[in-house]
């Protein structure tokens, strides 16, 4: 027959998972949801083990249900109250009440079950007659009489001493594990950051970060000694400020303010001269981080290599006007028609003389075709036939006749012609 346990606990989770555990182990399971339903549960079948919350609703909790249990005819009955051992009144209420044995709330399956065939098998093998008595004991300040009996008293202590033990084990255990755990943070730490000042050692750009007032920098990247000539450690505003070219430096300083006090980003373009002679161009821009600690934050580039493509793209742009304006004087002042067409027959090039012929401008005749000015299809048919023919061939083509029809007087005029 396997042995009986009557479970007394209000909380139905932890009721059910108990009664899952010891059913799985073997035992014969009753489940009571009070102290007093425990006590009439108890008093109609007695258990051989009972297991008890210490807390409950009612006027019986678990210390009173022991109590009671333990004045009845079978007070011999063993009795585990569920614990968390919290205060020292636990355990002289425990003696008090007659408990056999205390198990720490939560508990490990494994040790409650261990505990619970150790306080069977202690009973089997002690004797049954028990001398009663009770014993006058005054712990923090209070009176308290303790009627339980020697063994059932050491067999407490044991298991109170034991539950202490095996806490401190667990204590020193996570201890132990929270140490490695905070090493093992720590050594990644220190590998994130490796990281990270490597990645921002590679960034040629300034990252920084100031306070509000500019008074105080907080963090500045490593670039700054290429772009602003100086150490991280040596760099305040104070220093950015003097190197800033005399022209440009209010015009930074106030991208700067404006960030502050109006809290939105601003970029600027300024002269920065790190040595004396040397002018850098920089672009820099200002994030005002009012969450949390408020401070500015920002990027700074170097962008000189861009200023002076632009600046050599607009003087070469400058000097592509000057000489298509030069090309166009020489065309147009040569009374022959020169003109330059693509494959379709559209003017790509024309002077001031093949305009004259259409009447109309060599801009206006840009981009048109014979077509769009000449009456004569089949004259136009043939020059774009001469045309894509000297283009196919790569040969030039001499035409010592070629009639042209002028639009305007309705005549024909002819050209020598040589098409390349």
């Amino acid at each position: 027959m396997p042995t009986r346990i009557l479970i007394v606990e209000d909380s139905p989770t932890q009721a059910e998972a108990l009664r899952e555990l010891l059913e799985g182990a073997g035992y014969a399971v009753g489940v009571a949801t009070s102290g007093q339903e425990g006590l009439e549960r108890f008093e109609a079948a007695p258990p051989d083990i009972v297991v008890s919350d210490i807390v409950m609703p009612g006027g019986v909790d678990g210390y009173e249900l022991c109590r009671r249990i333990k004045m009845g005819e079978h007070n011999g009955t063993p009795v585990v109250l569920l614990t968390s051992l919290s205060d020292p009144m636990d355990i002289i209420h425990g003696l008090e009440c007659g408990a056999d044995n205390f198990l720490t709330k939560p508990y490990d399956p494994g040790h409650l079950l261990d505990r619970l065939q150790l306080l069977l098998a202690t009973r089997r093998a002690r004797k049954r007659d028990r001398v009663r008595a009770g014993v006058k004991l005054i712990f923090m300040g209070r009176e308290f009489t303790i009627s339980s009996e020697r063994e059932q008293i050491l067999d407490l202590l044991v298991t109170t001493f034991e539950e202490a033990v095996r806490q401190n084990h667990d204590l020193r255990q996570r201890e132990e594990e929270l140490t490695a755990a905070q090493t093992q943070l720590a050594r990644y730490a220190r590998s994130l950051e490796a990281q990270l000042e490597s990645i921002l050692s590679s960034v040629p750009d300034v990252l920084f970060s100031v306070t509000p007032d500019g008074a105080e920098v907080r963090y500045v990247s490593p670039a700054v000694s290429h772009v602003f000539g100086c150490t991280p450690e040596a760099f305040t505003l104070e220093y950015w400020r003097e190197h800033v070219h005399a022209d440009d430096r209010d015009k930074a300083w106030s991208a700067f303010l404006h960030a502050v006090e109006s809290k939105t980003a601003q970029a600027v373009e300024y002269r920065y001269s790190i040595r004396p002679g040397e002018t850098n161009w920089i672009l820099e821009h200002f994030v005002p981080a009012m969450n949390g600690v408020p401070r500015v934050d920002g990027i700074a580039r170097d962008v000189t290599e861009r200023k002076e493509a632009e600046r050599a793209l607009r003087e070469s742009e400058e000097a592509l006007r000057a000489h298509r304006a030069f090309l166009r004087q020489v065309i147009d002042a040569d009374p022959n028609l020169l003109f330059v067409k693509d494959w379709d027959g559209r003017f790509t090039l024309a002077n001031k003389a093949v305009a004259a012929i259409y009447g109309t401008t060599p801009e206006q005749l840009t981009g048109k075709t014979d077509a769009d000015f000449n009456p004569n299809r089949e004259e136009v048919e043939h020059f774009l036939r001469d045309d894509r023919g000297v283009m196919t061939s790569l040969r030039p083509k001499l035409i010592a006749e070629e009639a042209v029809t002028i639009p305007e007087a309705g005549a024909t005029r002819w050209f020598y012609t040589v098409k390349v």
